[in-house]
């Protein structure tokens, strides 16, 4: 099968991002560890590259996941799907015991062309599992909050392992006599706190935060209407607890 084509037309062109999990597996089944683990790699990801991408917002289930930016070019783009990709799949395959890939295809790059365009994919995310029957609303999601990030301010956080780092120090340390190697290096050695700092809609840009927490609850609020949620949706415990 082709793959598709990374074309950007124009710089910080918006897009919409899809990344299933391999075979459809619940490979991000929600959990506090996973949520921290995939908040570390986006602010890294954001350290890295936040002078080139914008990141909107974010949304995910249990074997895929969703993500609105811009990127200064289609190399930045790719740049920093690259680094969400390998780490995100570096963190959870440690986390499940998953060897080998992740991901089953070629990150779906999906152009975003105006704002009206922008604001029914922000809608679309912001009741993601209300929609598919997976929670009442967007708040009872049990995975990373991106919803409540937005409409109450909140910055986003989480651990970032540096893995690089730690091989390194492993390596330093079994060449040391055995009476004077002190501790085995861990994860606790090499591990910073990255925040996540979403930019703001390019159409909600110039205001301030009050009014733009204000206009994130208004479309969340528009969201819940066109997407009910179910009578009986699945909920945390049951999300939590699929193998």
């Amino acid at each position: 099968m082709s793959r598709p084509l990374m074309f950007q037309q124009e710089p910080w062109q918006a897009f919409e991002l899809t990344i299933r999990c391999m075979q459809s597996r619940h490979l991000m089944r929600p959990g506090e560890e996973c949520n921290r683990r995939v908040q570390g790699v986006f602010g890294r990801a954001l350290e890295l590259y936040g002078e080139h991408v914008h990141l909107y917002f974010a949304g995910s289930e249990n074997n895929h996941m969703h993500l609105i930016i811009a990127a200064e070019s289609a190399e930045w783009k790719a740049r920093f799907k690259s680094h969400i990709k390998t780490n995100i799949s570096k963190e959870l395959g440690d986390l499940h015991d998953w060897q080998g890939s992740h991901w089953d295809r070629r990150c779906r790059d999906i152009p975003i062309l105006d704002d009206d365009a922008l604001r029914e994919r922000l809608m679309y995310l912001a009741a993601h599992a209300v929609k598919s029957g997976l929670a009442e609303t967007p708040f009872h999601w049990p995975g990373v909050q991106w919803v409540r990030a937005v409409t109450e301010g909140k910055t986003l956080s989480g651990p970032w392992y540096d893995r690089t780092k730690l091989d390194a120090m492993l390596r330093r340390w079994v060449r040391l006599p055995a009476d004077t190697r002190g501790p085995r290096p861990g994860l606790g050695d090499v591990t910073t706190m990255k925040a996540i700092p979403l930019t703001p809609p390019p159409m909600w840009a110039h205001l301030e935060p009050t009014e733009l927490r204000a206009r994130w609850s208004e479309l969340v609020d528009e969201a819940l209407r066109r997407y009910p949620a179910s009578e009986r949706p699945l909920g945390a415990a049951a999300i939590c607890a699929i193998d």
